[in-house]
């Protein structure tokens, strides 16, 4: 692309971009090139028609580096689209150095500062604004090579690593020496990736037992948009997970640590929904396979045998018995 430059050479395993050699009233839009070559698919504002940025990005093999300077207020926005079209699954430590960001992400809003770090999960969408200019590094990590330090990198996703909290300088420091030595040597940048690892598990690991509450939370809201949304036929995890912004492996965990799974609970609501209508005298004159519709069930039979299934009895068999005049479920 025009403008980027290896700097230091390949051989360093350096490379860098700035908008210093751009064209006048062309570096926003470099720079929204940039990001995307040496990163991944980001969409980049500034009103900034001067805007002055650098990144320079060093390469462990495994892992990414990358020094990352923007002297203006901007927006970055990681779009459903473009992470639905990335395909290697990556998160993001961020490290702020100067400036301050307001990170949207998992259904989060956060506020970041200098000396805090932040983890982004690149699988979800997200956004971050900066009032004034900022500078931080941001560490690529393979999800899979996460997922050998961490055992679900997802409970610190969005959650600020703030200064003073435990192993925080190991991890701020591993980051600094890193850009900073630049190691060539092929067996020294194994032992960064290596150091990199275990400052992630010593400060980002204690904070899965922290997101207990949260994790709740997250449960109650999925809860809730299941008895919102049971009604559509083609209501999946997806769908849900999507909702509230966060990934389907996420919403499976959650449920999974409640001791239930999606269908379980889809289908819970859907039925119980159904045993309310079909009890109610309101609902008498409404076909019992119209209910099954209404109630998210595509197929009369499917309908028959799951709420046989669940109550003992088939749909009409409990039509037809005397009952009280149940409310609707909400």
């Amino acid at each position: 692309m025009t403008g980027a430059s290896n700097g230091h050479g390949v051989e360093d395993n350096m490379r860098s971009w700035s908008t210093a050699a751009t064209a006048s009233g062309s570096s926003v839009e470099y720079w929204r090139e940039a990001i995307c070559e040496a990163i991944f698919e980001l969409d980049f504002r500034s009103s900034d028609p001067l805007l002055s940025a650098r990144l320079s990005q060093h390469d462990l093999g495994v892992l990414k580096v990358s020094d990352v300077a923007i002297g203006s207020a901007h927006q970055v926005v990681r779009s459903p689209q473009a992470a639905a079209r990335d395909k290697l699954g990556r998160f993001n430590l961020n490290f702020i150095r100067e400036g301050r960001w307001l990170v949207t992400h998992y259904g989060r809003e956060i506020e970041v500062g200098p000396g805090e770090l932040v983890l982004f999960d690149n699988r979800q969408p997200y956004s971050v604004k900066a009032q004034d200019g900022a500078v931080h590094f941001s560490a690529h990590l393979p999800v899979d090579w996460l997922r050998c330090w961490l055992p679900s990198p997802e409970d610190a996703v969005a959650t600020p690593i703030r200064a003073g909290t435990p192993w925080h300088s190991l991890l701020t420091s591993t980051l600094h020496e890193i850009m900073q030595i630049r190691p060539e040597d092929e067996a020294v940048r194994a032992i960064c990736v290596q150091q990199m690892g275990g400052a992630l598990a010593l400060s980002l690991g204690p904070l899965g037992q922290g997101q207990a509450s949260a994790g709740r939370g997250v449960h109650r809201r999925i809860l809730a948009t299941i008895r919102e949304r049971f009604c559509e036929h083609e209501l999946d995890a997806a769908a849900v997970a999507r909702t509230i912004q966060i990934s389907p492996r996420y919403l499976h965990k959650i449920l999974a640590q409640h001791g239930t799974t999606f269908l379980r609970e889809l289908f819970t609501v859907r039925l119980d929904q159904a045993m309310a209508m079909l009890t109610n005298p309101l609902f008498a004159e409404i076909a019992v396979a119209e209910i099954g519709w209404r109630c998210g069930f595509c197929d009369p039979s499917h309908f028959s045998r799951r709420f046989k299934a669940q109550f003992g009895g088939s749909p009409g068999a409990f039509r037809n018995a005397p009952h009280a005049g149940d409310p609707l479920l909400h």
